[in-house]
């Protein structure tokens, strides 16, 4: 796997589901702010879906709304496709975070986001606890 950083603002609140083995995890939506072009234009972000496994991604998930700015490491993957629709080719980047962090200031709802979220999981949790194939979110 590939490791990635990014920064960018909340597409939805976070929403915590559940794996078939019980395992939670919190997904939600960021998008990446591409900038304007020559003439001025908006760019179209680029939408990155996030995943936050286990007790981390149950603690973290109400503080994760819509609007809020957050910066999120991890292993990151990239799915290709053909929609079979319109045959257009289709790309989803997905990141399962090891690191997550509130970037401040006010959120929508008025109030100061949190400056630091507990972003590191240890290590031993990891280990204690592996991921099999029905347990991918994506």
């Amino acid at each position: 796997m590939k490791q990635g950083f990014f920064v960018g603002r909340v597409g939805n609140d976070c929403e915590v589901t559940y794996t078939p083995n019980g395992l939670a995890v919190a997904k939600f939506s960021l998008a990446i702010d591409n900038g304007k072009d020559k003439d001025g234009n908006r760019k179209a972000a680029t939408w990155v879906k996030c995943a936050i496994w286990r007790e981390r991604g149950e603690k973290l998930a109400p503080h994760i709304k819509k609007g809020s700015v957050v910066a999120v490491s991890g292993d990151v993957d990239a799915r290709a496709w053909t929609d079979k629709n319109s045959g257009e080719a289709r790309c989803q980047m997905e990141i399962n975070v090891n690191q997550f962090t509130f970037g401040g200031g006010k959120t929508d709802s008025g109030d100061e986001a949190p400056a630091q979220a507990a972003a590191t999981p240890k290590a031993q949790d990891r280990a204690s606890q592996p991921i099999g194939g029905d347990d991918i979110p994506f």
